[in-house]
């Protein structure tokens, strides 16, 4: 997570929001730059307005482009993402915005997997393999024995995650 300062103009309107998937409010925005396409996610209800010229706790990553989130022609390519999720109002930056914008995403292989345990070795799954970046999409039964994750990270590191057998990579 980095503190970063927002010293770029974002856009005002959203390109979508999602209320109930995820648990928490979310407002998506698409930014274009000449180095690169963004996705910008503001949760717990913060939105670009909100957030202008502050520092605020941020995660910084990559995803691909979906339909309603980026422009049809950066649909299914990989795009830059940055997750805002609270005003720091007394934290000092670790980024800033447009330093940030000011080169390409870092772009790296995202895959989808499925796993039948949630657990290897005694450890959730996410911190057995912490150094890939983990987002939990969702359980695929009641008993929560087949669970559903975003994962994010060096190729060789994902590789080596699909050599389990309890583990199913969809691309």
């Amino acid at each position: 997570m980095k503190n970063i300062l927002i010293n770029f103009s974002l856009p005002e309107s959203p390109t979508n929001y999602d209320n109930t998937s995820f648990g928490d409010h979310r407002t998506y925005y698409y930014v274009s730059t000449p180095q690169g396409a963004w996705v910008i996610v503001c949760r717990n209800g913060l939105t670009t307005a909100k957030i202008d010229r502050h520092v605020v706790s941020a995660k910084i990553g990559t995803t691909i482009g979906y339909a309603g989130f980026v422009p049809e022609s950066q649909i299914g390519q990989q795009v830059g993402v940055i997750t805002f999720f609270a005003i720091q109002e007394k934290a000092r930056p670790d980024l800033f915005l447009a330093s940030i914008f000011s080169e390409p995403p870092k772009y790296t292989k995202t895959v989808t997997i499925v796993t039948n345990i949630s657990y290897y070795r005694g450890k959730r799954l996410p911190e057995y393999f912490s150094n890939l970046t983990w987002e939990f999409l969702a359980y695929q039964d009641p008993e929560e024995t087949l669970t559903l994750y975003r994962v994010t990270g060096d190729e060789g590191a994902i590789e080596y995650l699909s050599m389990f057998a309890f583990i199913e990579i969809i691309p």
